[in-house]
């Protein structure tokens, strides 16, 4: 702090009232002092002002006392935070943030997509691959739905020459996603059935259409029969599959017409004399067909074999006057005679035939 001097020097204390000439030379010294002294607090006060801390070159030197602290700085208000941008079909934008202090408000949330109406009205239209599903506005398709592309259907599948949503690609050969082609259920991948060939996979020889295991037949493919009770034209059957007509008495089937079931191979068994002559006999499609002549007179004379479109077809003449004036007409599958010297079937139709064997 600054000390503060006395207002009149020691020694300089002037009587009340100056009597003599040496009181009033007295009183005027400490006038001066006085004087001097007021000046000095008015250079002091204008020092402290400017920040110094002593007053030099006075009687005494005086020291300015150090200034108080400042108070602290107040802290200014947080700033607040954005809103959060609204969700929905197209996100909204987030809110401006506030300025300090007060919070921003969130941004509005975005309005949620719509499904056109003619999605919804129970027809196929505009670009609708189907009713009400498929093409760029429609939800996509289920499985057996009418499709242009994967991008129409669930299951991300449309093969190419089925056009519907199949439930895999299903894009091997002799295998379809329709029930026109495999007898299955339209959007389920199944192969297409034996000797059938709906979209033209199976060109090369022999042109029999597929096997029904997801691959082209090859020659003297034949049918599975589903089997079943022994049909009743039949004279008895063997291993479940095989229809057979026993003609083994003279002239047993003789000049008749043998019609073989359908869904069942045919065996034709000619042992007795004159047993099959002139009998004509019909083959089944898609199975196989054998004729066995036996070695005994004339056991299949002027028979007629006819084999079927695509079902494999085979004669055997155990002797060398079995089969004379036989004929055998051959269909698309393999065709085959069989003999024992003497006279001999002939066979027609073989160049239509993928294997066509004489004797």
């Amino acid at each position: 702090m600054l000390a503060c001097p006395p207002m009149v020097r020691p020694g300089c204390e002037p009587p009340l009232v100056p009597r003599t000439r040496v009181d009033m030379r007295m009183t005027f010294r400490c006038a001066g002092s006085m004087m001097r002294i007021v000046r000095a607090f008015a250079v002091a006060s204008a020092l402290l002002v400017m920040g110094c801390t002593s007053i030099a070159g006075l009687s005494g030197d005086y020291t300015v006392g150090a200034g108080g602290t400042g108070g602290t700085a107040g802290t200014g208000g947080t700033a607040g935070t954005g809103g959060t941008a609204g969700t929905g079909g197209t996100a909204g934008t987030g809110g401006t943030a506030g300025t300090g202090g007060t919070a921003g408000a969130g941004g509005a949330g975005g309005s949620g997509g719509s499904i056109p109406a003619t999605c919804l009205n129970g027809q196929q239209d505009g670009e609708e691959t189907d009713v009400d599903c498929g093409g760029p506005l429609c939800p996509a398709c289920p499985n057996g739905s009418g499709c242009e592309t994967g991008a129409d259907c669930t299951s991300g599948f449309c093969p190419v020459d089925d056009g519907v949503c199949c439930n895999v690609a299903c894009d091997g050969t002799c295998e379809a996603c329709v029930a026109a082609k495999t007898n299955g259920t339209d959007g389920t991948c199944a192969p297409i059935p034996i000797f059938e060939d709906p979209d033209q996979e199976c060109v090369a020889p022999p042109p029999l259409g597929c096997d029904g295991a997801g691959s082209c037949a090859a020659c003297g493919a034949e049918a599975t029969p589903p089997g079943g009770s022994c049909p009743g034209v039949c004279h008895f059957c063997e291993g479940g599959d095989t229809c057979v007509f026993d003609c083994d008495q003279t002239q047993e089937c003789e000049y008749t017409s043998i019609n073989c079931p359908p869904g069942w191979h045919c065996d034709i068994r000619c042992g007795g004399v004159h047993a099959c002559r002139g009998t004509i006999i019909n083959c089944p499609d898609q199975y196989r067909c054998d004729l066995a002549c036996g070695a005994i007179q004339h056991a299949c004379q002027e028979t007629d074999l006819l084999c079927s479109g695509n079902g494999p077809c085979s004669i055997s003449c155990a002797s060398s006057d079995t089969c004379r004036d036989t004929e055998v007409t051959c269909g698309e599958n393999d065709c085959t005679a069989a003999c024992v010297g003497g006279d001999l079937p002939v066979l027609h139709s073989c160049p239509g035939a993928c294997n066509c064997t004489g004797c």
